[in-house]
């Protein structure tokens, strides 16, 4: 079964309502989902340096302050699917 847009939104409602929506509330969901902060690093550092590689031109051409932003979707990406992953353990 595949992940429907009722996980997702209840899986944004979750970390919203719960831990904080801000990008300042970083640390608090990461700790609140019981997530290793440094294995979230290095995931995150992994992922950046993907898409440097892969999309080098447009990257180097693209306005640094963004970058913090690229940070912030991918986090909400794998909380999303750490929230979700952790509501299908409960249903059995």
């Amino acid at each position: 079964m595949g992940i429907g847009a009722t996980e997702i939104e209840q899986a944004e409602r979750l970390l919203s309502m719960v831990y904080g929506s801000t990008p300042d509330s970083a640390p608090r969901q990461l700790a609140n989902l019981e997530v290793d902060r440094e294995a979230f690093d290095n995931f995150l550092t992994h992922r950046l340096d993907t898409l440097k590689r892969r999309y080098r031109r447009a990257w180097m051409a693209m306005d640094p302050t963004i970058e913090p932003a690229i940070n912030t979707l991918l986090m909400h990406f794998f909380l999303t699917g750490l929230v979700i992953g952790r509501q299908r353990e409960q249903l059995g």
